[in-house]
């Protein structure tokens, strides 16, 4: 199946946070209420592991399912922290990348551009999010930045016409 455009929610934030952070092991989990999640990832494999900057990034695999229609508006509420020596850092929201509230996504992607790391590896930049099991594999990117040591958390929640739709966490730990 051609993969649908939910990615567009993270895509951005999660390379934010693969630029941050050297030689870490990263996760990504469902967060939030999952009997009420609309968007469930049931697979996510990377290359290199640990990840070290700067560095060619392969999403080995990457399988998510999209249970209902997500239909405009679609809110994304994106937090970003970053932890080293005992502090925790909020990143700001700078141009719509860090930590952000959209209120319409949808709004967005009608207006913008769509990434070219998007179009390069076939992820549609457009509203609705359509039902479906999706998958994408052998996704490359370069990170051409040097990065600091820390530990990094984002979590987006996601909402469709102001109900939950779904909650993503991505982790990067680095000791």
């Amino acid at each position: 199946m051609e993969p649908t455009n939910v990615l567009f929610f993270c895509g951005f934030s999660l390379v934010l946070v693969l630029r941050m952070v050297q030689g870490g092991s990263l996760s990504v989990t469902n967060c939030g209420d999952l009997s009420k999640s609309l968007v469930k990832v049931t697979k996510f494999e990377y290359s290199p592991n640990p990840v070290n900057f700067p560095s060619n990034i392969t999403i080995i695999s990457l399988e998510y399912e999209i249970l209902q229609d997500i239909v405009a508006p679609v809110s994304v509420n994106t937090v970003i922290e970053v932890s080293a020596g005992g502090r925790v850092l909020q990143i700001p929201c700078i141009n719509d990348i860090g930590s952000c509230f959209i209120s319409d996504i949808c709004e967005k992607v009608e207006t913008d551009d769509c990434p070219d790391f998007f179009k390069q590896n076939g992820i549609q930049c457009q509203c609705p999010f359509t039902k479906g099991t999706s998958s994408l594999s052998n996704l490359k990117f370069h990170v051409p930045l040097e990065a600091d040591k820390g530990n990094i958390r984002m979590k987006t929640e996601v909402y469709t016409n102001n109900v939950f739709a779904f909650c993503l966490e991505i982790q990067v730990n680095h000791d």
